[in-house]
């Protein structure tokens, strides 16, 4: 909430722009109420140890991996099930947050890769720190089932360690 009035403006965001009749139209519009605008960011890096999504049903799972992930919009809900292992060894709470929802809409992010994990089966990402995650942008995993008629069950779990980012100013 950029006010903290939590009436935010809504900006809109579109694909195209067409003239006609002299008045402009906006095509294929996304719209993001700057109450959800992250505004406290932290100056910590996040480093990505590992990622590990389970898939518990008995069809295939898609997952698409983004990062650089700017802005989501959508329903999104923060996970409470982060704890201090997630940390450094001073013990202070991470500053990462986990969060999901479903039909989520990027609105920008690089794609990075496409995966399938077979039923009753997981992958596991090592990646040891070569994720890094700057304030503000996000890692983002993608997950939808292979036959879209059907529901397909998963759970993920990440671990990482955090660094304060260096100033400049000092």
């Amino acid at each position: 909430d950029l006010d903290e009035t939590n009436k935010g403006q809504n900006y809109v965001f579109g694909s195209s722009f067409t003239y006609a009749n002299g008045s402009y139209t906006l095509s294929d519009t996304t719209t993001i109420n700057s109450d959800t605008f992250i505004t406290n960011k932290s100056n910590v890096n996040i480093y990505v140890k590992n990622s590990l999504i389970s898939n518990l049903s008995p069809n295939p799972i898609i997952v698409r991996v983004y990062y650089c992930v700017e802005y989501v919009v959508g329903n999104l809900e923060k996970s409470n099930f982060v704890t201090i292992t997630n940390s450094n060894s001073s013990g202070t709470l991470p500053q990462g947050k986990i969060l999901f929802g479903n039909d989520l809409e990027k609105v920008s992010g690089i794609y990075g890769q496409n995966l399938i994990i077979s039923p009753y089966n997981m992958f596991n990402f090592t990646e040891n720190g070569g994720i890094i995650i700057s304030p503000g942008f996000s890692y983002l995993f993608e997950i939808s089932s292979a036959n879209t008629d059907i529901t397909s069950n998963f759970t993920m779990s990440f671990s990482w360690w955090e660094e304060n980012m260096p100033s400049f100013m000092d």
